[in-house]
């Protein structure tokens, strides 16, 4: 009789489970795709990243679900990584994580983005990408290679770690097939011979010419200032030479 008990106590905590499981299953919040909504994207318009997905109108998202968009979406070259969830039954909010462009790369066949994590990306014209310094390459460089773009980086690098207001005002850099550098600021304009392998003491050494120097010599014109040396700076003025 005992035995008869506890067999009837088991079974009627089953049958109470599966009823719960199945009202809740009932409950349960359905969702219908209807909307979407993209935040967080700054550099990619939300209208382009919707037609980078394929989505033109409401009808689209009929046959798609959260899982599919969020895939295409971060299948897109300058989002990094997508996130989304459900606002109510009808609504997706994605959210966008970027890439980080660094600098422009410019080559006679077509130009770049080199963003901040080393990740090198054609450039995409719709995008709202604005004000980045450019690497320009000779024309006797026919392709873009690694060490090339190793040089590139690691100098913009030392500039932006040592000076962001001095790296803001970077116009263009300039690489020869020898690996001779040229830089060029926009306030004031002046051009500066890096000559190669452009370390972060030689970072230092400009902004502290920079600021002490040019800024407060805002009136003075350079024809060009030469940092191709370890132990001095020479400066050529329109009329003279020192150092």
């Amino acid at each position: 009789m005992k035995d008869f008990a506890i067999y009837l106590s088991a079974v009627v905590f089953l049958f109470i489970v599966i009823l719960i499981v199945k009202t809740a299953k009932e409950y349960e919040p359905k969702y219908y795709l209807r909307n979407i909504v993209i935040e967080n994207n700054k550099i990619i318009p939300s209208d382009v990243l919707l037609e980078f997905i394929n989505i033109r109108d409401k009808n689209d998202l009929n046959e798609l679900s959260a899982e599919i968009i969020i895939d295409r979406i971060e299948k897109h070259p300058y989002v990094k990584k997508a996130e989304g969830i459900f606002v109510d039954s009808t609504t997706l909010k994605v959210y966008v994580y970027e890439v980080e462009p660094f600098f422009l790369v410019i080559t006679k066949g077509k130009n770049f983005i080199l963003t901040k994590d080393k990740r090198l990306i054609p450039e995409d014209v719709k995008l709202n990408i604005i004000d980045l310094p450019i690497l320009t390459l000779d024309e006797e460089i026919l392709s873009v290679n690694k060490r090339l773009i190793d040089e590139a980086y690691q100098t913009f690098l030392n500039i932006h770690n040592t000076d962001i207001a001095l790296f803001e005002i970077i116009s263009e850099l300039n690489i020869n097939n020898n690996s001779n550098m040229v830089l060029y600021l926009t306030k004031p304009k002046v051009k500066i011979l890096l000559g190669k392998d452009f370390e972060e003491l030689k970072a230092i050494y400009l902004s502290e010419f920079w600021r002490k120097v040019i800024l407060r010599q805002s009136q003075e014109n350079y024809e060009y200032i030469d940092l191709r040396f370890n132990d001095q700076i020479i400066v050529k003025s329109q009329n003279s030479i020192s150092s």
